[in-house]
């Protein structure tokens, strides 16, 4: 998937951090193959958008739900940290490329991973920096059905 997201992508090295793979910035590429996979191999599944801020500090993340699992092949982005190289081979070498799991098990893990960077780094985390991508989502399938069709 990474290889077609690079044949969609102006920037797709921003992808990578010290040469591992997060996904930053990509989440809607990254979104659209994987639910282009599952439906290729006749896996039905939602994709959903949420957007945080107004036009000047907008954000938005994508992510894909089976039923109540949350299939995110871009969910390390939020814990993109330069310098922190422990944290950081914690993260890419013991935690999947892609989160698939309840929202539950994505909090609890994200929460564990931000108390190994706040014991690490003078950079702290909070989940509430990010939790909102995960619970107001706007269904967009539609808008991805098109795109594959």
């Amino acid at each position: 998937m990474e290889k077609d997201v690079k044949q969609l992508s102006n920037q797709p090295e921003i992808m990578y951090l010290d040469g591992k793979y997060n996904g930053y910035l990509h989440c809607g590429a990254m979104s659209l193959c994987t639910y282009k996979l599952l439906k290729e191999h006749n896996i039905d599944s939602k994709v959903y958008k949420t957007i945080r801020g107004n036009y000047k500090n907008r954000e938005d993340h994508i992510h894909l739900r089976i039923g109540n699992t949350i299939i995110d092949p871009t969910y390390k982005q939020f814990l993109r940290i330069r310098g922190n190289t422990v944290f950081n081979t914690i993260l890419h070498n013991y935690y999947d490329s892609i989160f698939i799991g309840s929202e539950e098990e994505l909090f609890n893990m994200y929460n564990n991973l931000i108390c190994i960077n706040n014991s690490l780094s003078s950079y702290i985390l909070d989940i509430t920096d990010f939790d909102i991508f995960w619970n107001k989502n706007e269904d967009v399938t539609g808008y991805y059905d098109k795109l594959i069709s």
